[in-house]
């Protein structure tokens, strides 16, 4: 996954805080407009002025992080970014899915990394130029990014290093630092779109598309509600020696619950990844019905070239095995690691149609595909 980031941050000194009948909290002013499931961002109103807050901008952050919104020409005291963006920067493909939903594509000018975009329309306009290649992410050229002289940058940090921010920022860009990938459930990540539709004007556009988002992820998950039939599950995959698996309250692990499966690690603590060895996977998930992940392979056999204690698994013997690769192009792009995170929706519809087939209407994988 390639990710951006951009930010502009002025510390707000927080003195009060008290809640209003409609659960809305009043602070200073600021009257926070509630999000349904995103736990990493909020949103507040005063006036004309609009406040995000991202709550956690990275893993195990203790401060919050503020970016005002404001109209050309209206008068701040506080630094901001000048709404609607119509030029800017994003650094991760988890990004591009929503601004091309909600019609604001146009609006990207760089990114870094450009043959990894899966998104047929962002990448012809790579090719037509509209969209500058600004280099590996983890080395991001400064230099090309100021050329494009945009409105803002859009990011991530894993790690809280913000050396790279500090340059772009001393040079008058703000950047935004967007912690989607922090978020522990599958409509809570999803719900970011509504930040981009902040950002460009579009916010009806972005309500609108996550309220279908989130209708129809609930209409799939009540159709499994209550079935008799839950296959056993287990997902991630092994790397130098150490399995990474979903743990039971990650997005991922979620997901898999939804689409009314037995997920053999739903039990576990945590909203991230879980390190296991191939001893403990195998002693849980030997008589597994399922295995859902992601790898480089598609062929079952060239799995257990990865590790010959593959083939003692059911779900190799009996080819129950499904990759997330469906939506891959030879550049090196996967759109499950693009529009996937935005489209739980049909993330989950996959994974019914794995677990459950001929249940719903529409038994096609988007993203998923069996290992042959």
């Amino acid at each position: 996954m390639k990710r951006a980031l951009i930010f502009l941050v002025l510390v707000w000194g927080v003195t009060s805080c008290n809640t209003n009948d409609n659960n809305k909290v009043v602070e200073q002013g600021w009257v926070e407009q509630p999000l349904k499931y995103s736990l990493k961002w909020k949103v507040f109103r005063s006036g004309d002025k609009v406040r995000i807050d991202i709550v956690e901008p990275y893993k195990g952050a203790k401060e919050v992080m503020h970016y005002y919104l404001l109209k050309e020409g209206s008068k701040s005291e506080e630094p901001t970014i000048v709404v609607p963006v119509t030029n800017l920067v994003v650094t991760s493909t988890t990004h591009l899915p929503a601004l091309e939903m909600i019609g604001s594509g146009a609006s990207l000018t760089g990114f870094p990394s450009t043959n990894f975009i899966s998104s047929p329309y962002f990448y012809n306009r790579v090719e037509e130029g509209k969209i500058i290649d600004l280099g590996p992410d983890n080395d991001l050229s400064v230099e090309a990014l100021l050329e494009l002289e945009p409105q803002m940058m859009m990011g991530y940090s894993v790690n809280g290093n913000m050396k790279k921010n500090a340059l772009i920022e001393k040079a008058g860009i703000p950047v935004l630092l967007n912690a989607d990938y922090l978020e522990e459930t599958p409509l809570g990540r999803a719900e970011w779109i509504k930040l981009f539709g902040l950002l460009t004007g579009k916010e009806k556009e972005a309500d609108s598309i996550f309220n279908r988002i989130e209708q129809n992820y609930n209409q799939i998950k009540r159709s499994v509600e209550g079935s008799s039939n839950q296959p056993t599950v287990f997902s991630g995959s092994e790397y130098k020696g150490t399995w990474f698996m979903p743990a039971g309250n990650s997005w991922a692990g979620l997901l898999i619950k939804d689409a009314g499966a037995n997920y053999l690690w739903s039990q576990s603590e945590g909203s991230g990844s879980l390190e296991l060895s191939f001893e403990n996977v195998f002693e849980k998930s030997e008589k597994a019905d399922f295995w859902v992940g992601s790898t480089m392979v598609n062929k079952v056999e060239d799995f257990k070239k990865l590790n010959m204690g593959y083939q003692h698994f059911k779900v190799f013997q009996e080819k129950s095995m499904y990759n997330s690769n469906k939506k891959t192009n030879n550049r090196g792009g996967n759109d499950y690691y693009e529009s996937g995170f935005s489209r739980p929706d049909l993330v989950l519809s996959d994974l019914v149609n794995i677990f459950h087939p001929g249940l719903l209407k529409q038994d096609s994988l988007v993203y998923f595909q069996k290992m042959n």
